[in-house]
């Protein structure tokens, strides 16, 4: 085995894969609330999504989606799975 075997540890990995969550949801938030609050825009689209929870197209034009996302909250879920120590090398 190599000096690098111990990124084979499938509890190291699972640390490594929550860590990555974290960080990732962390960016996403983050960019997701720039959209929001700074940019005051819908650039990721989620108004086509959210037509779905509308009974009609008027309804959607009356709740003014795009006047209405500044206010949005977001919670971000990631779940990544590291599974290769390929990826991990100690330099």
């Amino acid at each position: 085995m190599s000096d690098d075997a111990k990124y084979l540890d499938p509890k190291l990995l699972d640390d490594i894969s929550k860590t990555c969550n974290k960080y990732l949801e962390s960016v996403l938030s983050d960019y997701l609330y720039k959209t929001a609050k700074d940019f005051k825009s819908d650039i990721n689209g989620f108004g086509k999504y959210a037509l779905n929870n509308f009974f009609t197209t008027q309804d959607f034009d009356s709740y003014n989606w795009l006047d209405n996302y500044k206010n949005a909250f977001f919670k971000v879920e990631v779940d990544t799975s590291v599974k290769s120590s390929m990826l991990i090398t100690e330099t």
